[in-house]
């Protein structure tokens, strides 16, 4: 688990999925895009699913690159590689949330 993330194995996924979704938006398109796309993709629930069709209807096409940096960022934040390489997002997201689901002792 990386430093950062000591603690995390109580936290929510849609918390750490939030924290990478921020990361990942602020370090590929700087600070202040990030709080835009932020803004206009509003989201109270982190859930992938809805966070794929916000990206993808705000983004178009270009949310495949960001969804990539997201999966960067929620493997260091997870501290496990996320080798899915034949699922789209929302399939590693969701294999990655019943990872952590299990590990921390949550079915």
């Amino acid at each position: 688990m990386s430093n950062t993330h000591a603690q995390a194995t109580y936290q929510e996924f849609g918390e750490l999925l939030k924290e990478a979704t921020e990361r990942g938006l602020r370090n590929s398109i700087g600070d202040s895009a990030a709080r835009a796309v932020l803004f206009h993709i509003a989201m109270e629930d982190w859930d992938v699913d809805e966070l794929n069709s916000k990206l993808k209807g705000l983004l178009g096409n270009g949310a495949i690159s960001l969804e990539l940096v997201i999966l960067s960022e929620l493997s260091t934040i997870l501290g496990e590689e996320l080798q899915l390489k034949d699922q789209d997002f929302v399939k590693r997201v969701s294999r990655a949330e019943k990872t952590y689901n299990h590990r921390i002792g949550r079915k």
